[in-house]
């Protein structure tokens, strides 16, 4: 999914676990933001089959920019962990609101 949406400039590598990184050439954050939303919807637009379940894979994405002021690659790799881990727990609190409010609503049903 994220070669399918990154340009033949760009550098995808996997990190370690399930954790990627791409690097993006002479791009700014527009540009890496609108990247970073295609891969997300590559991957949520996965299914995954196995036996009778399917599993649908989610993704949080952290953007960092690397300029005359990093310090170095680790440096931007930590600022984008940290992005990314950002909007894991944004995504997490609208999910957990989501469902607040849906078991809400079927409380005042019954």
């Amino acid at each position: 999914a994220i070669k399918q949406r990154v340009r033949a400039t760009d550098y995808p590598a996997r990190v370690g676990g399930d954790e990627f990184a791409v690097l993006l050439p002479h791009t700014d954050n527009g540009k890496a933001a609108v990247v970073a939303r295609g891969v997300e919807r590559a991957i949520a637009d996965t299914t995954i089959q196995v036996g009778a379940t399917a599993l649908h894979p989610r993704a949080s994405i952290g953007i960092a920019t690397i300029d005359e002021s990093t310090p170095d690659a680790e440096a931007a790799l930590l600022q984008a962990d940290r992005a990314m881990y950002a909007a894991k727990r944004h995504k997490k609190a609208k999910n957990t609101t989501t469902k607040a409010e849906r078991t809400s609503t079927a409380n005042q049903d019954d």
